[in-house]
């Protein structure tokens, strides 16, 4: 079965990426070759995303012209709505005898002649829509209008988010499949050396790690504040951030929370890195006393899903999906309340260190959430492909405890 891919997100959204990431790597390591995932992508695309993106594929990325984003992005998009099918998409993906499209955000109609299998993230625009301008709240809402009627099959990565698509695009029904992801650490990863990288960025040996880009809807500013808070019980508690200080829908907010750190003198205990390599990233999520989350919305999270994969303790905000994803011993707390996140930073500061799983046993769990990611992939393109062949309206999709989740 020969599965086209284009690219997801980007500098701009590292998680789409890193999804996309995950989703080759576990397939490359299930050991079977019942998929061959196919690249497609611009002849403009960064060489050092595609080689992060190909490391785990066994035939070479298709580059051309038409996958290049701007403006021959734009004017591919224009012909697909007024026809309704992405004729030159489905030209390319036909010549390479490709079976089932993977698409996100990218619109190729109704009357495309391909199944497709569509991924939608999160439906924050309809959760936080003062987050948005009322033209991107449109473009998000308009696109997954377009999804719930066009594509063969919606996937989601929880059962919350199954939930709010069948709620909010009432046309989705009895065609979204729910497969929670797994990461796919590199092999290196395992054995990163934490003292070494925290020797790198000059960092202390006990610190909480929160590794989002800074988004207004990941609630930095929250994190901020309760680092204030809970200073008097705990003045050596350090907050390491990581990520991409941007946020195209309110680029001031980045800035807004550098001087917040500034301004209360938290620069040394609130330690921004920026961005900084993946393997880097894993390593300070091994080598943390707590991983943090305090986002205000959430699909499925990559910042949980890695922590889980290291065995670290968890602090997250109290919304449906972290509870679902979430392992055991998690500490919750109220997004909107940062007396209440500061009480759970002190609550993971004081936790007496437990010893982590022994790395074998963490290793296997993790291989065996990439395979359940890959398993349930595999099963529900074949049941997509099905689908689209017979025209049928039952009901696609895997229970998610059967294929992934915590």
């Amino acid at each position: 079965m020969r599965v086209a891919f284009t690219l997801i997100g980007g500098s701009g959204w590292t998680g789409g990426r890193n999804y996309l990431r995950n989703l080759l790597a576990s397939l490359a390591r299930l050991g079977a070759p019942r998929i061959e995932p196919l690249l497609f992508a611009g002849t403009d695309v960064d060489p050092a995303e595609m080689e992060e993106l190909t490391s785990d594929l066994a035939a070479p990325p298709r580059l051309h012209p038409l996958w290049n984003r701007g403006r021959a992005g734009a004017s591919r998009l224009a012909r697909a709505v007024f026809l309704q099918r992405d004729h030159a998409a489905e030209t390319a993906f036909r010549a390479e005898g490709v079976d089932l499209v993977f698409q996100h955000s990218a619109w190729l109609g109704v009357r495309f002649g391909l199944p497709t299998l569509a991924w939608i993230a999160d439906f924050q625009h309809r959760r936080l829509p003062g987050m948005f301008s009322p033209g991107n709240w449109l473009r998000r809402e308009v696109g997954y209008g377009g999804l719930s009627v066009s594509a063969t099959t919606i996937l989601l990565s929880s059962e919350d988010a199954r939930a709010s698509c069948e709620r909010y695009y009432p046309l989705s029904r009895g065609k979204t499949a729910v497969l929670p992801f797994a990461v796919a650490p590199p092999p290196g990863s395992w054995e990163g050396d934490v003292r070494g990288c925290l020797a790198r960025y000059r960092l202390p040996e006990r610190y909480v790690f929160l590794p989002n880009q800074l988004w207004k809807h990941k609630n930095h500013a929250a994190a901020v504040e309760a680092l204030r808070i809970v200073a008097s019980r705990c003045p050596d508690l350090v907050l390491v951030l990581s990520g991409a200080a941007l946020d195209s829908r309110h680029p001031a907010h980045p800035r807004r929370v550098l001087d917040s750190i500034e301004r209360q003198g938290l620069g040394g205990r609130a330690r921004v890195l920026g961005m900084i390599p993946y393997e880097d990233v894993l390593t300070l999520a091994r080598g943390a006393v707590a991983v943090l989350n305090p986002s205000l919305s959430e699909g499925w999270s990559t910042t949980v899903e890695e922590a889980k994969t290291f065995g670290t303790p968890l602090c997250l905000s109290d919304l449906p999906v972290h509870r679902e994803q979430a392992p055991r011993g998690t500490l919750f707390f109220d997004p909107r309340s940062p007396s209440d996140l500061a009480d759970a930073l002190a609550g993971a500061w004081a936790a007496p260190s437990r010893p982590r799983p022994p790395l074998e046993r963490v290793r296997h769990a993790a291989r065996e959430r990439q395979e359940r990611f890959a398993e349930g992939f595999d099963a529900i393109a074949r049941e997509t492909i099905a689908r689209f062949r017979e025209g049928s309206k039952r009901t696609v999709g895997v229970p998610a405890k059967e294929v992934g989740g915590g």
